[in-house]
């Protein structure tokens, strides 16, 4: 039997990280929508995007989909963009952008977390396909912990609504009901998730020569932390606590690979161990286009003693990523990596603000298991 007692003071505890991750995850999701590299929604200043929003709504979603077949997806996935996709990309722009701005919006106001999490999962999913992988992990990994840790009971709307007596209050619960999941099913779910992460590293190799070969990479893994996470919760374990796990893993899984895997710098990636003269030119590039404060203080203190930033950056960011995944640092760990993250953000390193997600995986951590 569970010690409800403790799980209450273990939701007082973790329930700010577990708030902080669902807010943090929607604005992140509205930010791709308005101003990201994947803009739609567009901005004051620039409008909507006419290949979602407009006379060319559907160009952006038929030429993704053209180009993944002509370079190379899985067969079975070309095949489904050829007799589904490509017919009706206008009807695909519609349902893309509802998705995300309906998860954007649950996320944000905790408001029907569980179905808002969903949509946004089915969505991300098929992207990965798509060879997007800058970006598609960093919004599954924490929308499926959302989903998981139902993070609207935690200062979301839904924790307003839960206890209404109501027919909005009967709608909530029953939308985020727990998943009806008996325990004897975990092993065979744990077991078919294995065999799907199988196939996606097998099929690596077949791939090499496309982005879609780290799309094999990515789902590998995250397929490999779905089966394990349902076996810990069948061994007995609480799944907010596994999830948080998951997400402190990948999290330090993808930092660690933009540091190792990535020689060459660049404005959406970690400066990573690259030489201090590719890193030069990439921080030319941003103190040429950033605003003046930025520019001046790259151009009088990062280019002139560029080699000894190369040394900072290699020092700092390795420990940073191996924390996460020895889950050793429950404060400080997370706190330098967060600041970190922050700090390439300011930098114009605009793709790494999931790196804050660390703070919550280690915060939650602490939830126990069943006693």
């Amino acid at each position: 039997m569970r010690n409800t007692e403790t799980e209450s003071t273990a939701d007082d505890r973790a329930g700010p990280w577990i708030a902080f991750a669902r807010v943090f995850a929607g604005f992140l999701l509205l930010y791709e929508l308005t101003l990201g590299g994947w803009w739609k929604l567009g901005w004051f200043t620039t409008g909507p995007n006419p290949e979602w929003i407009g006379a060319d709504a559907g160009a952006e979603v038929y030429g993704v989909s053209e180009r993944a077949i002509e370079e190379g997806t899985f067969g079975w996935f070309a095949a489904l963009l050829e007799a589904v996709v490509l017919p009706a990309p206008e009807l695909w722009t519609v349902l893309a952008l509802a998705a995300q701005i309906a998860t954007a919006v649950g996320l944000i106001l905790g408001l029907w977390t569980r179905p808002a999490a969903l949509l946004g999962i089915v969505y991300f999913l098929p992207v990965f396909h798509l060879g997007m992988i800058r970006t598609s992990p960093l919004f599954t990994v924490p929308i499926a912990f959302a989903f998981v840790a139902n993070a609207g009971r935690y200062r979301g709307l839904d924790a307003v609504l839960w206890n209404r007596s109501d027919a909005l209050g009967r709608l909530t619960r029953t939308l985020n009901a727990p998943l009806p999941i008996r325990r004897a099913w975990y092993p065979p779910l744990a077991a078919a998730v294995a065999v799907v992460g199988a196939y996606y590293l097998l099929s690596i190799p077949e791939t090499v020569g496309t982005r879609v070969h780290l799309t094999s990479l990515e789902l590998t893994v995250f397929a490999g932390l779905v089966a394990g996470g349902l076996s810990y919760v069948y061994l007995g374990a609480t799944p907010t606590a596994v999830a948080a796990d998951a997400l402190r893993i990948f999290v330090g899984y993808r930092f660690l690979q933009e540091i190792v895997v990535r020689s060459e710098p660049g404005a959406n990636a970690l400066p990573g161990w690259a030489s201090a003269d590719a890193q030069a030119e990439v921080f030319a590039e941003i103190a040429a286009s950033h605003v003046a404060p930025v520019s001046a203080f790259i151009e009088l203190a990062v280019l002139p003693a560029m080699s000894a930033w190369f040394l900072v950056f290699a020092a700092v960011q390795t420990p940073i990523g191996i924390d996460p995944e020895a889950g050793y640092g429950e404060v400080a760990g997370p706190v330098a990596l967060v600041m970190f993250a922050f700090g390439l953000l300011a930098l114009a390193f605009v793709s790494r603000p999931s790196a804050a997600f660390a703070s919550n995986a280690s915060a939650t951590d602490r939830v126990p298991s069943d006693d």
